[in-house]
C-alpha cells in the first residue's frame, strides 16, 4: 500500500511539472505571437494586465490610526508579525524515526511572481 501511494505521488508530481512546463511554453508562444502581430493596443493591454496589482489590501487600523498608504500598511503588518513571532534559537530537534517520503524536485519561480 505504501509503495502505491509513493508511486501515485511521484506520478502526480511529474504531471504537475509537465503541466507547468506546457503552460509556460503556451504563454511564451502567446507572447511571441502578440509581439509579432505588431498590434500596439493589444500589446499594451497585455502588459497592463500583467503589471496590475492583483490583490488590494484595503485600509487597516493600527493603534487607532487609519492607514491607506501601502508602505504604512506593510510596516504595520511587519510590526505585528514581529511582535508575535519567536526568535530562532538554532536548535534542530533530532528526528531519527522520521522517513523522507517526498522530495521537492520541480520548483519554478518566475521573476514576475517575485516582483508582484
Amino acid at each position: 500500500m505504501y509503495s502505491s501511494i509513493t508511486f501515485l505521488r511521484e506520478k502526480y508530481r511529474k504531471c504537475v511539472c509537465k503541466y507547468r512546463n506546457t503552460l509556460r511554453l503556451f504563454h511564451a508562444d502567446a507572447e511571441t505571437r502578440l509581439i509579432s502581430d505588431n498590434n500596439l493596443g493589444a500589446f499594451y493591454r497585455y502588459v497592463n494586465r500583467r503589471c496590475n496589482n492583483r490583490s488590494v489590501i484595503g485600509t487597516i487600523v493600527s493603534n487607532g490610526i487609519v492607514l491607506t498608504d501601502d508602505k504604512d500598511k506593510a510596516n504595520a503588518f511587519n510590526s505585528h508579525f514581529a511582535s508575535v513571532s519567536t526568535v530562532d534559537d538554532g536548535y534542530t530537534p533530532v528526528c531519527n524515526d522520521v522517513s523522507l517520503t517526498s522530495i521537492l524536485d520541480c520548483i519554478t519561480i518566475e521573476e514576475s511572481e517575485v516582483i508582484t
